[in-house]
């Protein structure tokens, strides 16, 4: 997302990867809802991306040892705080 131009393919490219990755793991078209969180996921990582791999990968890890101890329903509640 570095350059003004490319933001607009970039984006489009967060959309048609959340849906075809969505529909591939639930086998059945994602809703509103899922489509949201796994852009809002994607467009989070893309940005951490522009400014290193590293915070990726330290998110990464931390979302596989979470997953030994828990679900991910439970993670994300600690983890992301809602109103």
């Amino acid at each position: 997302m570095a350059e003004p131009a490319n933001v607009a393919a970039v984006e489009e490219q967060i959309s048609s990867a959340a849906r075809t990755l969505g529909s591939a793991v639930l086998g059945r078209e994602v809703n509103a809802d899922e489509f949201e969180a796994l852009t809002t996921i994607l467009r989070a990582a893309t940005e951490a991306l522009k400014h290193g791999h590293g915070f990726v990968k330290r998110l990464a890890s931390q979302v596989q040892e979470e997953r030994t101890t828990e679900n991910v329903e439970e993670f994300f509640e600690d983890v992301i705080k809602t109103d």
